[in-house]
């Protein structure tokens, strides 16, 4: 009896810490999946924690902080893709409000609709199970 596995899994997992110049650390893990072209970082701060999912093959990337009441996502810009602290910045000046419909008010005083699940990929869905989800 034996088990051959003939699917190839490739995932490979980095961590980094990566230096101010002050010295002082700001520790950031990283996952990358091939297979499933997305990188998952998750981001600590003083005061918050946030995972944000770069994935490739829909253009989008999905944030949610931890504790967090939604998720918001943004689409990716092909040919310059956004940095993390770029992303992260967009996404930590929202000021998030208790949804009461399908819209959401954001700084200018406009609506943003939830975004619509089924154009998600499954990472960024699982991120955002049990909360709303909006464009940033």
């Amino acid at each position: 009896m034996g088990l051959r596995i003939t699917e190839k899994h490739t995932e490979t997992v980095l961590q980094m810490t990566i230096q101010g110049l002050d010295g002082e650390g700001s520790p950031q893990h990283l996952s990358m999946s091939r297979k499933e072209r997305l990188a998952t970082f998750h981001v600590s701060r003083v005061n918050s924690s946030a995972t944000v999912v770069y994935d490739y093959s829909n253009l989008l990337i999905g944030y949610r902080s931890w504790p967090g009441q939604s998720c918001y996502i943004t689409r990716m810009k092909k040919e310059n893709i956004q940095s993390l602290d770029a992303a992260v910045k967009v996404f930590q000046n929202i000021q998030p409000k208790p949804p009461a419909s399908s819209l959401k008010e954001n700084e200018e005083g406009t609506d943003v609709p939830l975004a619509d699940r089924s154009i998600l990929g499954t990472t960024i869905n699982i991120l955002c199970s049990s909360v709303p989800i909006y464009w940033a």
